[in-house]
């Protein structure tokens, strides 16, 4: 795992909330030491406190320890770093954002469900799009829904007129996001959502193979007369009233 200098400089200011005093950070590595060898505070090198957090971080990845430090501070502190994991997946995603826009907006939609998103405005950045997704009460559960949906759904690919470097770049991507779900996420949360999200896959293939279409009409009086609107809905398990899609 490697972080951005953004998120590297977030998790400093987190661990200084918690811990501004050496000794103190030092204890945690005392009293872990099943977790981590009896030497490895001692290691850490830096003349002043920032410097040792920084290098004290840049060790915990390079020998796959972050999270494990990360979990043993929420312990005490359960607000610790929590916005670590949200950050290091706008990380993820905001590498090649422009080339997987409409993928990722498309992801976005399927994550959100039915609900209305007419209004919602401004998906032109990774950051914005994953705090849109942080707005009701299931934020959580939506969010992830969001990674999986990306990991789950194969037809990306072919919808999307993909060029070969692009499909392999997009799969480098998966790969990242499921390594990321396997470090920050409940197995069984991830679980139930690939068996949601494959239902949903399922259930658009068959309303694609087996459309139910049907025509909207509207009369008004003017005048003498009448006058006669009306729209074709390819297929009405798609349309929505509020936003007019699929109409």
């Amino acid at each position: 795992m490697v972080l951005c200098e953004s998120i590297e400089q977030y998790l400093k200011e987190e661990i200084l909330t918690y811990y501004d005093d050496d000794e103190r950070i030092k204890a945690i590595f005392t009293s872990h030491q099943k977790t981590f060898d009896s030497g490895f505070y001692t290691r850490i090198s830096g003349n002043d406190l920032d410097t040792k957090i920084i290098n004290l971080i840049n060790e915990l990845i390079r020998k796959n320890k972050l999270q494990d430090f990360v979990r043993i501070i929420r312990k005490d502190y359960s607000n610790c770093a929590k916005e670590l994991d949200k950050k290091q997946l706008i990380s993820i995603l905001n590498n090649d954002f422009e080339a997987n826009k409409t993928i990722y907006i498309e992801a976005y939609r399927a994550s959100k469900s039915r609900r209305n998103i007419i209004g919602e405005k401004n998906l032109e950045n990774i950051e914005n799009l994953i705090y849109n997704l942080n707005t009701s009460q299931d934020y959580y559960y939506n969010y992830i829904k969001f990674v999986v949906y990306l990991i789950e759904n194969s037809d990306f690919n072919k919808n999307n007129d993909f060029s070969k470097n692009n499909v392999e770049n997009f799969q480098k991507l998966q790969k990242e996001l499921k390594e990321w779900l396997d470090i920050n996420v409940n197995e069984d949360i991830v679980s139930r959502l690939c068996e949601e999200i494959r239902t949903e896959i399922r259930t658009e293939k068959r309303e694609q193979d087996s459309p139910n279409p049907c025509i909207l009409v509207k009369i008004i009086s003017e005048g003498q007369g009448y006058v006669v609107y009306a729209w074709l809905i390819e297929n009405i398990e798609k349309y929505r009233q509020a936003s007019n899609l699929a109409c």
